[in-house]
This record gives C-alpha cells, sequence and structure tokens, in this order.
C-alpha cells in the first residue's frame, strides 16, 4: 500500500524512490543523496516522498556531511565481484560500532538487491534474510562459507572519505541490540 501511495503522489523530475533504485541509477551516478535529510529547509523539497532520492552531481548543491547511498564495489572470499551501494548515514555510529549496521551494504542481482543488513529479524522473522541467502548462493554458485567475508569498497571519493570494510554474514539483531551473523550454509 505504501508504494502504492507513494507512486500516486508525483515526484519531482529525477528523483527516485528508494525501492526504485537499480544498478543503472548508481552507473549513472555515484552519490545518491536521501532528500529528506539532505534537503529538510528546502521548500521545494517539502512535499517529496520520504523515501525519495536525488542523484549528486556538481550542479546538485550538497553537504559536505550528508546521508544517502554510495556505490561500492564488492569482492567475494572465493572472488566474485559485485556491484552495489552502502549507506553514508552522516557519520552517525551505532552502539554496536560494527560497519555492517552503518553501512547497510547491498548488492544488486538480476532480478532487484540484496540486503545484507537484515534489522530485528527476532521482531520481524526471517523471510526476507532467508531470501537474500537463497539469492546470494544462487547468483554465486557458492555455499556461505565459500562468499564470507565479502570485501567492499566505495567506488567514488567525491563528497564522501572512501568507505572499506568487510561483510562477514548476513547480519540482524538477535535481540538487545546484539549484532549477530549468518555465513555457515545449511547444506
Amino acid at each position: 500500500m505504501r508504494k502504492f501511495l507513494a507512486r500516486w503522489f508525483s515526484q519531482p523530475s529525477g528523483f527516485i524512490l528508494f525501492d526504485d533504485l537499480t544498478e543503472g541509477h548508481f552507473n549513472d551516478h555515484k552519490i545518491w543523496l536521501d532528500i529528506h535529510l539532505n534537503d529538510f529547509g528546502n521548500e521545494q523539497y517539502a512535499d517529496v516522498d520520504d523515501e525519495a532520492f536525488r542523484p549528486w552531481d556538481s550542479s546538485y548543491p550538497a553537504r559536505r556531511e550528508f546521508s544517502g547511498l554510495v556505490a561500492a564495489d564488492f569482492t567475494t572470499q572465493n572472488g566474485i565481484s559485485l556491484f552495489g551501494y552502502v549507506s553514508n548515514i552522516d557519520g552517525q555510529d551505532d552502539e554496536t560500532r560494527n560497519p555492517i549496521v552503518n553501512h547497510q551494504p547491498t548488492i544488486f542481482t538480476s532480478g532487484g538487491t540484496i540486503s545484507f543488513w537484515h534489522g530485528a529479524v527476532y521482531q520481524f522473522g526471517r523471510e526476507f534474510l532467508d531470501a537474500d541467502i537463497h539469492e546470494l548462493r544462487k547468483i554465486t554458485d557458492s555455499n556461505l562459507d565459500q562468499i564470507f567475508p565479502i570485501r567492499y569498497q566505495t567506488v567514488t571519493n567525491a563528497l564522501v572519505t572512501p568507505i572499506a570494510a568487510t561483510i562477514d554474514g548476513f547480519g540482524y539483531f538477535s535481540g538487545e541490540n546484539v549484532v549477530a551473523f549468518e555465513a555457515e550454509s545449511a547444506g
């Protein structure tokens, strides 16, 4: 329903809703700014959907410290190259100090995306986590223990200090803000 309503309200030209961002968008523009977190004082953007993003380029203003998504290259333990993005949430750290929570790394697939951060699985269930595990194994033709750890690094240093880290597995809160990882294959 939310996705339907978001499309019902028109977005200004060049703005893309989060769920509609594709690999092509990140090939065209390496940085996508969250409009509500970056342009909150600008009346032009007052009625834009909460999940709308705009590309950054030299013709658009942007704060040096911004909130948005940055294109990134990923390499699995067994050498498979993947492309996706990471969050750059204005330098905000969570109490776990874990890069998977702060960067929420995501890769593109032919059918959509795979997210390595799944938040409160204990509260919302494993459906999306299990689907992403299955899809990653399928596109890499590998077991999870052959895939992880995965290294990632942003592909641009415009506006952002390069972000590089390692993903030890699919991450989620297991309760009490403890980050758990799933990186072993069930079979």
